[in-house]
């Protein structure tokens, strides 16, 4: 009987440490899975500071929305500056015409910008509103090509070319540069520089060229 009751203690014994040992092993566990939590917390927060921070310095950037404030090139393009000095995003009537069948040109300058434009690839923006004269005629082959000028001299390759334009009221048409281009940093010399190709097929008379309607530097 004495060594029965010692086996019952014994295996009690045994049953109260392995009772202790899956508490010790279960605190472990909630210890850990508290800690790794946490971990995620930490590395989520971090990631929420990181795009808050993005966002902070993409509002810091201001923008200066500048309209040419001199007409330095005009070929084959009847009009003044003031035709072309206003938001091409709405169409004010007011536009640079042009009769068909010719190569058009325009470059304008700028006010100096409020603060130096910041560099990076695609930073600046040239916004244009441009239109074909003959929409009737079924031809395509117009087009507009922006070029970047400073001081009178072509800056880098063209911007950006676009294709069979749109008649009345016209579209919009981007190009896009790099400040770090620039010979002079605070922006001053900036020019933008528009060609328009006329359609090349079809009876001359008909064939549509391109017309100038607004011209804006959205400066970052």
């Amino acid at each position: 009987m004495a060594i029965e009751l010692f086996r019952k203690v014994s295996s009690l014994t045994t049953l109260r440490g392995r009772v202790a040992m899956y508490h010790a092993r279960k605190n472990r566990l909630l210890r850990g899975t508290e800690t790794a939590f946490q971990d995620t917390l930490d590395v989520r927060w971090n990631t929420i500071a990181e795009i808050s921070d993005t966002l902070d310095v993409r509002w810091d950037i201001q923008l200066d929305n500048l309209s040419p404030d001199v007409l330095q090139v005009q070929t084959n393009l009847t009009g003044a500056v003031t035709d072309i000095d206003e938001d091409p995003d709405i169409d004010d009537g007011n536009w640079l015409t042009a009769p068909n069948d010719v190569i058009t040109t325009c470059r304008v300058s700028f006010p100096t910008p409020s603060s130096a434009p910041m560099t990076g690839a695609g930073m600046q923006e040239f916004k244009i509103r441009v239109r074909e004269t003959e929409i009737n005629n079924s031809q395509t082959q117009d087009s507009v090509e922006i070029f970047l000028f400073e001081g009178g001299s072509q800056i880098g390759a063209r911007l950006v070319i676009e294709n069979d334009l749109l008649g009345d009221p016209g579209e919009i048409v981007s190009g896009f540069w790099d400040a770090g281009d620039l010979a002079t940093a605070d922006g001053s010399d900036v020019e933008c520089h528009i060609v328009g190709n006329p359609e090349n097929q079809g009876t001359p008379s008909t064939r549509g060229s391109i017309e100038i309607g607004a011209i804006e530097w959205i400066v970052k």
